[in-house]
């Protein structure tokens, strides 16, 4: 079973989606989010779940873990953007992240995937994005 935080968010859901077509079962965490998108629907319940899940809290995350029998996770949520102060929505990625990797450790997951975002390119016209190009040095928090 993999897990896969902010699994309902854009980037999560098509993370969701290949893991599904390679045969995978997956377990996807929501905060806010509860819509699922007409292209998992299918799966719902079946081989996805979607477990609401406060990844600052330690003890959640490692009770998701467990219940699922979780082999793999990819983290992908992040706090949303210019909602938080830079250190809270630090803090915040900091703890969640910790959380996850404790969970990982506790019920022997083979692996942890940590993704990004496109964020950091949010000021630039357009893409293909390069990880050479020059970047705004104004954030709206810290995960750009």
């Amino acid at each position: 079973m993999q897990l896969i935080t902010g699994g309902l968010g854009f980037i999560g859901v098509h993370v969701a989606r290949a893991f599904l077509d390679a045969g995978e079962d997956v377990v996807i965490t929501r905060h806010r989010n509860s819509t699922i998108p007409a292209f998992l629907e299918d799966a719902l319940d079946k081989n996805m779940f979607i477990e609401a899940v406060d990844l600052t809290n330690p003890h959640a995350v490692i009770e998701v873990a467990q219940k699922h029998n979780v082999t793999g996770i990819a983290h992908l949520a992040a706090p949303p953007v210019g909602v938080l102060s830079p250190s809270d929505d630090s803090r915040m990625n900091m703890d969640s992240l910790i959380n996850i990797l404790e969970a990982a450790r506790i019920v022997g997951a083979k692996r942890v995937t940590i993704a990004s975002s496109s964020t950091p390119y949010l000021d630039l016209p357009g893409g293909p994005f390069t990880e050479d190009m020059p970047l705004s040095l104004v954030s709206a928090g810290s995960t750009p």
